[in-house]
């Protein structure tokens, strides 16, 4: 099962610490880890993946905003003045929130979901990536740091090519996969 105290635990071995229970907000350690998770989770989830965008049809309110979903990241439409702004849809062009000449809007939502939903290539890379950066925060190890750049390029190819999969089943071929797969390094 994915979730944070899997992920904090495995940041806490990596330093030579004992793994947890539960998560104890108290130990300054975790606190540390759950920030880099944080930090973490939104970078890798800032990118359009196979998963997390989505078309909305989305409607002004009656004060011409419009509203985005809680976990939005980005928006992406084919007018590249509408911005994401806070929680609403802003338009660089006529530096306004108001969208009350537009009947809807279609945008395609970028998102970011939480570590118990993401599917596990990425909950792989997030977790691993927060390894990495742990061990550089706390442990410096050039041995380690090497080992986890490797792990890190293995779980990024895996999210590659099951995107590819997903958004363009035609261009993933045996060939394609075997190509990113041959590109990682050896273990």
């Amino acid at each position: 099962m994915q979730s944070e105290l899997d992920v904090v635990n495995s940041m806490l071995v990596q330093i030579g610490e004992s793994a947890l229970n539960e998560l104890n907000l108290s130990h300054p350690d975790v606190r540390s880890a759950r920030t880099i998770i944080d930090d973490v989770n939104r970078e890798l989830q800032a990118k359009e993946w196979w998963y997390n965008i989505e078309t909305w049809e989305l409607f002004p309110q009656l004060n011409g905003d419009i509203l985005l979903p809680g976990n939005t990241t980005a928006v992406l439409s084919n007018n590249i003045n509408w911005i994401k702004r806070g929680r609403k849809l802003y338009d660089k062009e006529t530096h306004s929130f108001d969208f009350s000449e537009e009947d809807s809007v279609s945008l395609d939502i970028i998102s970011e979901w939480s570590l118990e939903e993401v599917p596990p290539t990425i909950y792989t890379l997030i977790s691993t990536t927060c390894k990495k950066r742990m061990q550089i925060g706390f442990d410096f190890n050039v041995n380690k740091v090497s080992d986890l750049d490797r792990d890190i390029q293995v779980a990024f190819h895996l999210c590659q090519v099951q995107h590819l999969k997903f958004t363009n089943p035609v261009s993933i071929t045996v060939n394609t996969a075997q190509t990113l797969l041959q590109n990682q390094p050896s273990r």
